[in-house]
């Protein structure tokens, strides 16, 4: 999700401001299972991906600010 701000100055240059929020809806990447033989719990959601060290998943939201400068 983003929200942006432009302002002009003259005919040709803006600068752009906007704030971007990545996985706004907290979407969680799960796992299912994918055991065929198991009949109940088939594509049944058991767990969900964790990373316990936070090496590799930083979380669920994230933010970021960003400025840019067009000509």
């Amino acid at each position: 999700m983003r929200i942006k701000k432009r302002f002009p100055f003259g005919n040709l240059v803006n600068i752009e401001l906007m704030a971007e929020v990545l996985n706004v809806f907290d979407n969680i990447n799960f796992n299912h299972n994918t055991d065929f033989d198991d009949g109940e719990d088939t594509f049944r959601v058991t767990t969900a991906f964790t990373d316990i060290n936070t090496t590799f998943d930083p979380g669920g939201r994230i933010g970021q600010l960003v400025w840019r400068i067009n000509w």
